[in-house]
């Protein structure tokens, strides 16, 4: 530790005082306590400050060499080891060697799932992949000078298939379950909105049992006329996503999305009818729909995709549900010009919609979670275009 001697004259105003502070003046080393001024003669009097300066930053340890430098490379899947994820986040946290600080390095995929960290400490360190709700984690070692690759075989970087905890209600039109099983996440408990209502809704107004989980699937087709406390359950999707759960929300299931966040998206028709005027989406129908979203856009690696509205055989005049516009914190991932039905009973050409909201995100404020809405959804025959759209939604939740 350096320590400076300071020397003040008798000589100059305001050095009588022995304790007083030092001053302002140029600091010397002093070979011999007796010096001699001009015109004065020799002075005996000499005041002398041995002090620390305040600002002064202890020297690094001249002992610690930090290791050797590498990089890890790889690309992001999805659990089923097949789909590149764009978007994830990986994270390398290491504790540095000389000064014991916990540090990290953060990097963002690309559309091809691939990620670089370079500049990473040797040494085995913990890597974490998240994505949405989904995450997942291992060791890698990182060696001076090389390159580790984690994009084949044992050393692929997938996210886990058990670590989100899932729930899925079914309903009599969506299947989103089976997109669910087709990307490796097959641990889920899946609820029955069709024949058992009541345990449904006890399940969905019930905070406590909600919370237990991380991502709740509403299916298109869930019995909303039978529920006996809609508004418990209304209550609790607004709490379960205001805490961090996140929504999905397709097609018929419409009225839960707008009862719960009615700020997000305004559906066609009298919102006050439960479905009749919403679903007014001619079928059969395709849609050209514009990729709004530049992750989106990225993923899928074109401008557009063609969304087919089947007619259904059973209910020929239950069609899709239409939302025509979205409120601005709404996140817009697809639009496409809508042609609407004459009226709810019949499905000859009526109106249309222009850039109608096909596929939405929405965070609301003050709030950790998101909730989704998708007019279209899993289905037979699903193109393979739409079904890697879907892949996409899941992964945003």
């Amino acid at each position: 530790m350096r320590r400076l001697l300071l020397l003040c004259m008798l000589l100059a105003p305001g050095c009588d005082d022995a304790e007083g502070e030092p001053p302002d003046a140029d600091v010397r080393s002093i070979a011999d306590a007796r010096v001699s001024a001009p015109d004065a003669g020799p002075v005996d009097a000499l005041v002398l400050w041995d002090f620390q300066p305040p600002d002064a930053a202890p020297p690094p340890d001249a002992g610690c060499v930090p290791p050797g430098a590498g990089a890890v490379v790889g690309q992001v899947c999805a659990p089923n080891g097949r789909l590149w994820l764009v978007g994830a986040s990986v994270t390398v946290e290491w504790t540095d060697a000389c000064t014991g600080e916990s540090r990290a390095a953060t990097a963002v995929t690309d559309e091809s799932g691939a990620f670089r960290l370079e500049d990473l400490p040797a040494g085995a360190h913990l890597l974490r992949i998240e994505r949405g709700s989904f995450r997942g984690e291992r060791v890698v070692t990182v060696r001076a000078g090389a390159e580790i690759d984690l994009s084949a075989g044992d050393r692929k970087t997938c996210l886990s298939a058990d670590a989100t905890r899932l729930a899925v209600v079914g309903g009599r039109y969506d299947r989103v379950q089976e997109l669910l099983v087709d990307l490796g996440l097959s641990e889920f408990d899946l609820f029955d909105g069709v024949d058992d209502v009541a345990g449904t809704e006890a399940f969905l107004a019930d905070a406590e049992r909600l919370a237990q989980y991380d991502v709740l699937f509403l299916n298109c087709g869930i019995r909303k006329d039978a529920f006996t406390r809609y508004d418990d359950v209304v209550a609790g999707l607004r709490r379960f996503v205001a805490d961090g759960g996140s929504v999905y929300v397709s097609d018929y299931g419409f009225f839960f999305f707008e009862d719960a966040f009615p700020e997000a998206l305004d559906f066609h028709g009298d919102d006050a009818e439960w479905q009749g005027e919403a679903r007014m989406g001619a079928a059969p129908q395709r849609v050209h729909a514009r990729i709004v979203s530049d992750e989106l856009r990225a993923f899928m690696q074109a401008e557009a995709v063609d969304v087919d509205f089947p007619e259904d055989e059973q209910v020929r005049t239950a069609h899709w549900v239409v939302a025509e516009s979205a409120g601005p914190a709404v996140t817009v991932l697809l639009e496409g010009d809508v042609q609407l039905c004459v009226g709810p009973r019949s499905c000859a050409p009526g109106g249309r919609v222009e850039r109608a909201p096909l596929l939405v995100s929405y965070e609301p404020e003050g709030a950790s979670g998101v909730v989704v809405f998708t007019s279209f959804h899993q289905e037979a025959n699903l193109s393979a275009e739409i079904e890697r759209v879907l892949f996409y939604l899941v992964f945003m939740l």
